[in-house]
């Protein structure tokens, strides 16, 4: 997903390492599938980090 989100929708502070972007893009991209597949009533942190391949404490970290 290459569509910068609102401003609204952004993390609180931008990421300094081209990991860190990455991994909070994959989170955002999670989200969305997680959103588009199972709906509102099933977007939870543990869903969202599976979904992206991270650790469930990086997606609750993140704090998006």
């Amino acid at each position: 997903m290459d569509a910068t989100p609102p401003q609204h929708l952004s993390a609180r502070k931008k990421p300094r390492q081209a990991r860190s972007a990455t991994t909070l893009e994959a989170i955002f991209e999670a989200t969305i599938q997680v959103l588009l597949r199972e709906g509102i009533h099933r977007l939870t942190t543990t869903r969202v980090a599976e979904r992206a391949g991270v650790f469930n404490g990086e997606v609750a970290w993140k704090r998006i």
